[in-house]
């Protein structure tokens, strides 16, 4: 067991499976582009998870520590990076990391759900996420940017923009680009949002 290792960096190789279960400081985790299957178990505690990048592998899901359900990525207050680009994920939940700043879905054709919120991410481009059905990023008060276009199946949704600083309702005070295709949005803003 390694109980003290922080960092894990075992990207560009072939690995089918990693046994780090006795890594419970593990911090920062790279295991990119490797031939990786089902779903990655994080071990230790999500208050000191700082980056996960599993992108450009066959993962399913990750199981973080105290969840129940499969990629729910909650109350991380340390997590600044996550990139899951490139794996066959069908659903991810975001919410409670208020230090992420660059969320990285790219090549998830295979994600139908997506919830994202009470993050720091400045943009966000999931036009590549074909299948996806529901999308919400509520309560991202720093993002600027958000393509949705190119999502065929998307039928719901949700976006709060509004400039009001005092709100307490989810809100992306910032939101300047606004793209979509989709015929059902629900897009509140006290300002208007510049659409391209």
């Amino acid at each position: 067991d390694l109980t003290a290792l922080t960092t894990l960096t075992c990207n560009n190789n072939a690995l089918t499976d990693i046994n780090y279960s006795g890594c419970t400081a593990l911090a920062t985790l790279n295991c990119a582009n490797n031939k990786l299957t089902d779903w990655l178990t994080f071990p230790g505690t999500k208050q000191n998870i700082k980056s996960i990048d599993c992108s450009g592998n066959n993962i399913t899901g990750i199981v973080m520590p105290g969840e129940t359900y499969l990629s729910n990525i909650i109350d991380c207050p340390q997590l600044q990076a996550l990139n899951i680009a490139g794996n066959p994920f069908r659903q991810l939940v975001v919410r409670g990391c208020g230090a992420l700043q660059t969320l990285n879905v790219n090549g998830c054709s295979a994600i139908e759900s997506l919830t994202c919120g009470g993050t720091a991410i400045t943009e966000l481009n999931i036009s590549s996420c074909t299948a996806l059905k529901t999308f919400s990023c509520g309560s991202n008060p720093k993002l600027t940017a958000l393509d949705v276009s190119k999502i065929p199946l998307l039928h719901r949704s949700i976006v709060s923009a509004t400039r009001s600083q005092r709100s307490t309702s989810a809100t992306i005070p910032l939101l300047l680009s606004y793209t979509a295709t989709t015929t059902r949005l629900s897009l509140s803003s006290a300002h208007p949002v510049a659409q391209p």
